[in-house]
């Protein structure tokens, strides 16, 4: 598998297939690309799984979304995420697939993460954030 820009993942296996990536404390406030999708997927899945918990003063949370749509799409920091995931407490939590608008993705598609606290920064604390697609044979129409 090869991920970049110009191409997105490269899948050749009828399977739900993950993007992960690893965020820390250091990454609040900011847009963490966690890679890019290619065309003729449907994201159905997202979550976080917290290793260690963030220890900001207020509420720690990442949203899971997506920029730069070849096919145009406005991006949508949130997109997989109804409400933000919180980094509170070690565990899994879940994220919702909510926009039809942004289900379906006929050309590659940047896939984001956005860790943010609501008090003062975190000094510890570390998650890996996850989306899962489903690719379709490029000869059918999404």
């Amino acid at each position: 598998m090869s991920t970049n820009a110009g191409k997105g993942l490269s899948i050749h296996l009828p399977a739900v297939h993950v993007i992960t990536k690893k965020i820390t404390f250091s990454d609040d406030d900011a847009v963490v690309s966690m890679g890019w999708i290619a065309g003729n997927c449907a994201v159905v899945g997202s979550g976080v799984i917290t290793k260690t918990a963030w220890d900001g003063d207020g509420a720690d949370a990442v949203d899971i979304g997506f920029r730069n749509s070849v096919q145009g799409l406005t991006a949508d920091p949130n997109a997989f995420t109804e409400t933000a995931l919180d980094l509170d407490a070690v565990g899994h939590v879940s994220g919702d697939v909510v926009s039809t608008a942004n289900l379906f993705f006929t050309d590659p598609a940047e896939i984001t993460c956005s860790p943010t606290s609501a008090g003062s920064a975190p000094a510890a604390g570390e998650a890996y954030v996850y989306v899962q697609i489903v690719n379709f044979d490029n000869s059918e129409d999404l």
